[in-house]
């Protein structure tokens, strides 16, 4: 699969994407893919893990949250755009675009602690270049 460079393909792709996903059991995926991170050695071996609460028809990995590793989730920053990470446990707040983070108060963890992060996409490439929702 090749980078689409052209926005009007990724429109295309993203729309493809969004179709395959929507003929999934998003419960049988979300397990499938816990399992097969519980199995995996890179993260049996991280203390931190950055993560993502889902959102819309993304897999749920809430499952992993009562695991060994720290996990942390982003918080988007109002005005300056950008995220910052949190430790996950704490309240959560509704995002006005939708999605569940932790409130503002919530402990800070610097990234240099993050040993590995799980990123959701819509679709990856062989190379792992990923197209999300925007």
């Amino acid at each position: 699969m090749r980078t689409p460079d052209d926005p009007a393909d990724k429109r295309a792709w993203r729309r493809a994407a969004r179709a395959a996903r929507r003929g999934l059991d998003r419960a049988a995926w979300s397990a499938a893919l816990v399992a097969a991170l519980r199995a995996w050695a890179p993260y049996r071996r991280a203390g931190t893990v950055a993560t993502f609460l889902a959102f819309g028809d993304e897999p749920d990995l809430s499952a992993l949250h009562g695991d060994g590793p720290q996990f942390c989730v982003p918080r988007v920053k109002e005005g300056a755009g950008g995220l910052t990470l949190h430790a996950l446990g704490g309240p959560l707040e509704r995002h006005r675009m939708g999605m569940d983070e932790p409130e503002a108060d919530a402990p800070r963890i610097d990234p240099a602690e993050v040993d590995l992060a799980l990123v959701p996409g819509l679709a990856f490439d062989p190379y792992g270049v990923r197209i999300g929702y925007g």
